[in-house]
């Protein structure tokens, strides 16, 4: 059962219940008819990845069973009765990423990524030796890159075919340099060292021959050599036409350039460029939409095939080698597309797959041995799909409110429109980028429950030419809106839609789309779904990924504007949806992605926030490890398990039964407002006899057994629990998925910020998820932490001085470290620093991360405060300035250490007899407590009484601190240093808690 609540109400609320108790007082519906299981639609296909040697005499495929991937090798039969063998399974290592065949068929090179090391940056190429008798134990290491990015480009025909070419992002995520691998003994030779191109390419003897970069102006410049020149400047392209245009390959002696080029037309074709004059022979000039599928030669680069899709996909150019082969497969499947996926030197032997708008995939085997022709059956990609009966998608076109001519795609659930269906525009992303006529398991989804789905191809949207694809720039929330709710209005004038009975769905544009229809069109919805969509233009060009930063300029003009100026971005932030969020009164559900790049996080975050006390209805679902779009099954049957439940409250249609929360899945979730509804189980926080224990002795929670509860507080329990694989201890912070603040969110993506900056003094996390109603971390167990230490290693509450500067130090720098990376703890005190476990309590850890906040863009640059905020912290270690509710910066985490410091040397504060009355609201608490702190260090010598003098230097140096200064460590460091040369402190003296053990 799922929980949920709003972040500023103190009910909480069961999903199961909302959905169905709150659904069953709107209708009543009663269903005979069996839905198609959601898992059958959206887990693994049977068959992905799928691929071919050269001579197309094996197939591999990967098959995934929860996160583990296995490479399944088959050889490909050579008779016509005989069967596809039994294939042979090789277990992929860490994080599978990719895998080639090698040009002579003897092996394939696997990459992946060394998830065992600190810092996940480190892909290995393994060598799978294929000569018989294949086994595990012919796989070789090639050889390791430090890198962001690693990309197999290609083989090479030269060496005897045994090298191999790889793009590496070794020094950053913009730009890639080349290296050739050898593939007999793993050797790596970097080819050339890339300081300027974003788009870098070789000829089939991997030899450079051309690179791309852009200009401050968004035009984008083609370099062209030959294997003994420099670089020099080819051609340009325009923004408009960099998007339509496409590099396709170069031919093995580098003479020839084959591109998808609109450069002198709207329409993209398929032309061969001589590499030096630039002159343009057009292979293949399209009907009425750009060219967008090729077929190279292997062995030469040049074109065999290609097709465009206007309505729907077609084959336009088939070379004359191909001629009489594509004939004969065209002849037995006249009514489908074929896709060649590899075919082989001698053009004998094809590896295709036919596919359609209700087949995901149909796999073949064709050859021709002496002017006999073969045709064998493989595999279906997805046998579970085949069970059911899918719906056809129908191509439209629909005029727009000012003339243009849009195609869109029609699913309906029956054939006939009988009568108007509850319709769910989905928008695409993008937004340069379009719907095709293909299967969409997700489209079929919905259609299987009773809604028409409508996909647009709005202005801005590739494939229809340049001028098509130049009408969208600028247009986010203005015509390319338009062109959707044109569409919509033709839906319903058409009797196909039911005008009552209207939802928008989008993901990254489209959610974006979703979101401004809801603010434009207050009344046309009856619900919306977000997913991964931006709320905030301003912010999400200031946070675009370092890798389109090279591209910057001619995203801006796509865009619309920059934020660089005033101007710019009030632009933006008009086009924006948060800008209207006084407007928005359609129910929303928002998806979004924890690591997400392109969208962040708090895309999302801010618009929850804006709405969260509006009494909207609204679900936030954020997945705590996907990125820009769901991967992980669970994850996604979800997504839209909430999709469907969402759509059947609002359209009345039909809704599988969400029974559990889909095993492995780590979404944490939130609605607005409150339903009264009571939880059977709630967590007070403070005292233990006061709580209700979320997990008893001996539960399991993914791989770790409870051995008992040993931590409470208002963010929810702390369990000790043990590795069932090698008994080792650890800790578990459990965390109600109702709790107003989702601390335990904010922590865990704190956390591995902070571990993939190398932040020393952080523990390390083991696994994260959720279980019921609830979200777990389970990291290192620590020791007791430095408050409990206080109080019962000496009488007066207080460490000596070895022990002061031991923890002064340690934290110290773990609080240098966390500025570093850019991030403050605004939590700084006694409880959240602890020492390690036995035998290493010398070991200091820094605790808790709920309160952390980033204090930097994504270009490592100060934020500027706040005009408000809220208290953050604990009010007896804050310090003067977060007590005035201002904003915080790195000097008042130092300000919380010192008074820290202080603490453990004289046992006290000052104000600890002057605290404000608890009757006071937290607000008034931390301004009284404010004055009542500037007064205590007014008044140096009375507050430092019992301190070393260098405290004064301290002091001093904190007194001095702008909001913008960072903290002077070194200078603070020399002052630890000289405390312990004059009082002669040497390292191997014990510390208070090894006294007391010894004792």
């Amino acid at each position: 059962m799922m929980l949920y609540t709003g972040r500023n109400g103190k009910s909480k609320i069961l999903l199961c219940t909302f959905v169905n108790a709150v659904y069953a007082s709107i209708v009543t519906l009663v269903f005979s008819r069996q839905l198609i299981p959601r898992a059958d639609l959206l887990s693994h296909a049977d068959y992905s990845g799928v691929s071919t040697d050269a001579q197309v005499r094996w197939i591999g495929h990967i098959v995934v069973q929860n996160r583990n991937c296995s490479l399944i090798i088959q050889k490909l039969p050579d008779q016509v009765d005989e069967p596809l063998r039994p294939g042979f399974e090789f277990k992929l290592f860490d994080a599978f990423e990719d895998y080639r065949w090698t040009l002579d068929g003897r092996g394939i090179v696997v990459q992946h990524q060394l998830l065992s090391e600190p810092d996940k940056q480190y892909r290995q190429l393994t060598m799978l030796d294929l000569q018989s008798p294949i086994s595990a134990s012919r796989s070789r290491k090639l050889c390791v890159f430090k890198a962001w990015r690693l990309q197999i480009v290609r083989f090479c025909y030269r060496d005897n075919l045994q090298q191999m070419l790889v793009f590496v992002n070794q020094r950053g995520r913009q730009l890639q340099d080349a290296y050739l691998v050898d593939l007999r003994n793993g050797d790596k030779r970097l080819l050339y060292k890339n300081d300027k191109y974003i788009l870098l390419s070789f000829d089939f003897n991997c030899t450079l021959r051309l690179g791309l970069t852009e200009n401050k102006n968004g035009i984008q410049e083609v370099y062209t050599k030959n294997a003994s020149s420099a670089f020099q400047l080819h051609k340009t392209f325009t923004a408009d036409t960099s998007v339509g245009s496409r590099l396709i390959s170069i031919d093995k002696d580098g003479s020839t350039i084959y591109w998808i080029s609109n450069e002198h037309e709207d329409k993209g074709s398929l032309v061969a460029e001589d590499a030096i004059t630039g002159f343009q022979r057009v292979i293949q000039r399209p009907k009425r939409a750009d060219i967008s599928y090729v077929y190279i030669d292997f062995l030469t680069g040049e074109p065999l095939l290609a097709g465009e899709e206007y309505f729907y996909p077609e084959i336009t150019y088939v070379h004359e080698k191909l001629a009489a082969h594509y004939s004969f497969l065209k002849e037995r499947f006249p009514d489908a597309t074929i896709y060649p996926l590899r075919i082989s030197a001698d053009f004998n032997r094809w590896y295709f797959t036919v596919v359609s708008d209700r087949e995901p995939g149909t796999y073949y085997l064709y050859w021709n041995a002496g002017d006999q022709r073969r045709l064998l059956f493989l595999f279906y990609s997805n046998r579970k799909v085949r069970k059911y009966k899918m719906q056809p998608k129908r191509a439209v076109e629909v005029v727009t409110r000012d003339g243009l001519v849009q195609v869109c795609y029609l699913t309906c659930p029956a054939d006939q429109f009988s009568t108007p269906y509850p319709l769910v525009a989905d928008v695409h992303g993008g937004p340069h980028a379009r719907n095709y006529w293909e299967f969409d398991s997700t489209v079929q989804l919905h259609v299987d429950r009773g809604y028409a789905i409508l996909q647009c191809n709005f202005r801005g949207s590739t494939g229809y030419g340049k001028a098509f694809l130049r009408a969208g720039f600028g247009q986010w929330g203005g015509t390319m809106q338009n062109d959707v709710i044109d569409a919509i209005d033709w839906s319903v004038s058409a009797g196909i839609a039911d005008p009552a009975r209207l939802a928008i769905s989008g993901v990254s544009y489209g959610g974006y789309a979703a979101l401004m229809a809801t603010v434009q069109t207050p009344d046309m919805f009856q619900c919306a779904v977000d997913s991964f969509g931006p709320s905030n233009l301003v912010t999400l060009y200031q946070s675009m990924p370092r890798e389109w930063k090279p591209t910057k300029a001619s995203y801006a003009i796509r865009l619309g504007a920059t934020a660089n100026t005033e101007a710019e971005m009030r632009w933006l932030f008009n086009r924006s949806p948060i800008a209207y969020k006084d407007r928005i009164k359609t129910p929303l559900l928002i998806i979004q992605g924890m690591d997400d790049l392109v969208v962040p996080v708090k895309e999302s975050d801010q618009i929850v926030e804006a709405l969260a006390g509006s009494g909207l209805t609204l679900i936030y679902a954020i997945f705590l490890d996907e990125a820009h779009g769901l991967h992980y099954v669970p994850n996604v049957l979800l997504q839209y398990s909430l999709v469907e439940r969402f759509l059947q409250l609002y359209l009345h249609g039909e809704s599988e039964t969400v029974a559990t929360i889909p095993k492995g899945c780590t979404a944490m979730l939130e609605a607005y407002p409150e339903w009264n509804l009571l939880l059977e189980t709630e967590i007070m926080g403070g005292e233990k006899e006061k709580c209700t224990l979320i997990f008893k002795e001996g539960d399991e929670v993914k791989g770790f057994i409870v051995k008992n509860v040993i931590g409470f507080g208002s963010f929810g329990q702390v369990y000790e629990v043990f590795n069932s694989a090698d008994n080792q201890p650890a800790a578990m912070k459990v965390e109600l998925t109702a709790q107003r603040n989702h601390t335990l969110k904010n922590e865990l993506m704190i956390l591995r910020k902070l571990r993939n900056a190398n932040v020393r003094h952080i523990c390390k996390i083991f696994t994260y998820g959720r279980v019921t109603e609830y979200s777990y971390i389970i990291m290192s167990l620590v020791g007791p932490n430095i408050r409990y230490l206080l109080k019962t290693t000496n009488a007066n509450c207080a460490f000596n001085l070895r022990t002061v500067l031991h923890v002064g130090v340690l934290s110290l720098e773990a609080l240098q470290d966390m500025h570093s990376a850019g991030y403050l703890h605004r939590d700084v005190k006694p409880e959240n620093f602890a020492i390690g476990n036995e035998p290493n309590s010398r070991q200091l850890f820094i605790l808790d991360f709920g309160m952390s906040r980033q204090f930097v863009n994504n270009e490592h640059v100060h934020r500027k405060p706040r005009a408000k905020c809220g208290f953050r912290g604990t009010l007896f270690y804050a310090s003067a300035n977060a007590l005035k509710l201002c904003e915080q910066s790195r000097k008042d985490d130092i300000w919380s250490w010192f008074y820290m410091l202080i603490r453990m040397t004289t046992g006290n504060l000052p104000w600890c007899h002057k605290m404000p009355s608890k009757e006071m609201k937290l607000q008034k608490q931390a301004r009284a407590l404010s004055i009542v702190k500037n007064e205590a260090m007014g008044n140096a010598s009375s507050f430092l009484a019992g301190c070393p003098t260098e405290f004064h230097n301290l002091l001093r140096h904190l007194k001095s601190m702008t909001y913008y200064d960072r903290p002077d460590y070194d200078f603070i460091y020399s002052q630890l240093n000289q405390i312990m040369k004059k009082n002669k402190l040497t390292d191997d003296m014990p510390l208070d808690w090894e006294q007391l053990r010894t004792n």
